[in-house]
């Protein structure tokens, strides 16, 4: 429950059972880098809640009101028209890991709903990024069209390279090549997914997820000193 520490950590009034004191100083680093960043911190005003002693039981509850016995188990409605009339404003969305909790209910849609507001931005001129197995597959099961949202199922790298870590494969892409590379001539269909495979080797592995995989590209990288010895 990431958004309650970040909202203690803000001052924010949250039921005391949602606090993890040992999340804290991160929280407040968070908050503190938002801040002088200029970056605004949007959390839930309300969630969709379950009774502990009755799973069929659900309720809306502000966030700063959830009563004892009752679980948050989805963004509730006022949020999520919050957001959506944040997003309507934002030229770049990037969506990072699933919006229910472990306990979700089908009835509460928090995350269909939320994938439906990308769609509609997605059509317009909006750049639309969503990171993370669950919000991927959430995401293709709810739009109409992915030619315009980017999907990156691999949540761990992103984060690091959000930590501003380096990642051995955004390195190779960043080097410049001093000649234009004609796709067309390479891929059949260059429009489809590219995997990259760091460390390529004699490229067999490579060879053989061709074969398999129709629908996908790949490229394998491997520094030039190792292609000229093998060769």
């Amino acid at each position: 429950m990431m958004s309650f520490q970040i909202m203690h950590a803000s001052r924010v009034q949250v039921p005391i059972d949602f606090v993890d004191h040992k999340a804290l100083p991160e929280a407040l680093d968070i908050v503190r880098l938002a801040r002088d960043n200029n970056v605004k911190i949007l959390y839930p005003k309300d969630f969709w809640c379950r009774n502990k002693y009755n799973r069929k039981q659900l309720h809306v509850f502000p966030s700063h009101e959830i009563l004892d016995g009752w679980v948050p188990i989805d963004l509730g409605p006022i949020t999520l028209d919050e957001i959506g009339s944040l997003l309507s404003d934002c030229k770049k969305i990037t969506w990072i890991g699933p919006v229910k909790f472990a306990d979700g209910s089908e009835e509460t849609n928090g995350g269909s709903k939320l994938a439906k507001i990308l769609d509609q931005l997605s059509k317009g001129n909006c750049e639309t990024t969503v990171v993370g197995t669950t919000a991927c597959n959430l995401v293709t099961q709810e739009t109409s069209s992915l030619s315009s949202i980017n999907m990156v199922e691999n949540a761990s790298a992103v984060w690091e390279f959000l930590k501003g870590r380096k990642l051995p494969g955004v390195m190779a892409v960043d080097r410049a090549y001093p000649f234009e590379i004609k796709w067309n001539n390479v891929y059949s269909d260059p429009t489809q997914s590219l995997v990259v495979d760091i460390g390529s080797g004699n490229g067999l592995f490579l060879f053989e997820m061709a074969r398999k995989r129709k629908d996908l590209n790949f490229l394998g990288l491997e520094m030039n000193e190792k292609v000229h010895t093998r060769s």
